[in-house]
């Protein structure tokens, strides 16, 4: 009973929170492409607000997370995030538009803190088997706030404005560390004879030893560019090849997220029995494919089947991933491997989107999108190198060399 409360609490923590950056996420484009005119140089910046704290901060958080207790982590980051909105919120009324970027940028520094405080919760009381039903079950619940979350956050922005969006981002937050505090008290042991510069350090050594984690995270590196490359691109996708008005946008999320919860209904049933490498070669590969047509296509259909596509094989991707991270990997390792991996994808992200604009700005949509095809393809060489332990068996702390 204690594992299931523990689950659901963590599940609603994940819906709460998938509310709040939806909304976010929805009103800070829509307002920064009016305030500039669609400047493609200021969508992006949006991005790298987001990803910024990632590459920066992950690493420390995830340390801080295997050494503080996960729930007090958790409760402390989801109100600081919520009273962040108030600072914002001042800044907006005295005409700074430009503050709205900070939105993004603390919140997503706050969730350095709070993501891997949840992901150690789950595995200190989680077996293996309960521990992929979790993945399976927080991936699947997801998607669904693709489908709804552009309604919800286009709507509110629409009839309410950005600081009623802004209010309701905080208030989220705020019933999130409400339901965390819920959560049991860490069984955690807090005294620490270690620094957290040692604990770093053996956090590196820890991904230094396994060539499965290796070779995931370069992977994941080559990923992130070509998703760095593509993510600002959507919406002028729709604006300039479809030719139609950038809240059209939330349908063809929308597509992405049926997509993407149909994935997880398969997965969820079929997780146990799929084979891990072929299935992450494929979906590398779909993707890729999928990325350079849908630049490709100027017919509506077309472009909504393709983010189908793409919703439901990126599903199967990440959920093969995290569960195969989270199975090799030590318990007392979970913060610092995530605090490791996390940062390299993200640090791939930024240099996407740093080559997105000058590269959009000097080609054309197709010519970008295709570099970003071609990047992405490069890490389905990477999949096939990869090395499945058997049992999925986690090397242990003792193990590892000071």
């Amino acid at each position: 009973m204690m594992n299931k409360r523990i689950l659901w609490i963590i599940t609603g923590k994940c819906l709460l929170e998938n509310i709040a950056i939806w909304i976010r996420n929805m009103a800070i484009l829509y307002f920064i492409m009016e305030q500039t005119k669609n400047d493609p140089t200021a969508v992006s910046m949006i991005q790298v607000s987001e990803y910024l704290p990632i590459f920066l901060i992950a690493f420390i958080g995830g340390t801080l997370a295997d050494r503080w207790r996960p729930k007090r982590t958790m409760i402390i980051s989801d109100c600081l995030s919520a009273a962040s909105m108030i600072l914002i919120i001042g800044l907006l009324d005295f005409g700074f538009w430009p503050a709205i970027y900070l939105a993004t940028l603390l919140s997503a520094i706050f969730s350095q803190f709070t993501q891997p405080s949840a992901v150690v919760m789950l595995k200190q009381h989680l077996t293996d088997q309960e521990l992929s039903q979790a993945i399976s079950l927080i991936q699947g619940l997801t998607p669904i706030f693709v489908i709804i979350g552009p309604f919800i956050g286009t709507g509110i922005y629409g009839w309410l404005g950005i600081e009623a969006s802004l209010y309701f981002f905080g208030g989220a937050f705020l019933f999130s560390a409400f339901l965390v505090s819920f959560l049991p008290s860490s069984k955690k042991d807090v005294s620490q004879t270690s620094s957290v510069w040692q604990d770093m350090k053996q956090g590196f050594l820890y991904l230094k030893q396994q060539q499965t984690l290796k070779t995931l995270t370069i992977m994941d590196f080559f990923i992130a560019i070509g998703l760095g490359i593509i993510q600002p691109l959507e919406v002028f996708i729709i604006t300039q090849r479809l030719e139609l008005a950038k809240e059209s946008l939330q349908w063809f999320l929308m597509i992405g997220g049926i997509g993407s919860l149909i994935g997880a209904i398969i997965t969820s049933h079929l997780l146990t029995r799929l084979k891990i490498k072929p299935t992450m070669s494929i979906c590398l590969g779909v993707l890729s494919l999928c990325v350079f047509l849908e630049a490709l296509s100027t017919w509506i259909p077309i472009t909504a089947s393709i983010r189908f596509i793409v919703g439901l094989t990126s599903t199967f991707l990440i959920v093969t991933l995290n569960t195969l991270v989270l199975q090799i990997v030590d318990k007392d390792y979970v913060g610092r491997v995530s605090g490791i991996m996390n940062p390299i994808f993200t640090g791939g992200t930024l240099i996407g989107i740093a080559i997105f604009s000058p590269l959009f700005k000097g080609t054309s949509i197709i010519v970008t999108a295709g570099i970003a095809s071609l990047v992405i393809l490069v890490s389905v060489l990477y999949s096939l190198r990869v090395h499945i332990p058997e049992k999925n068996q986690a090397v242990p702390p003792a193990s590892i060399s000071r």
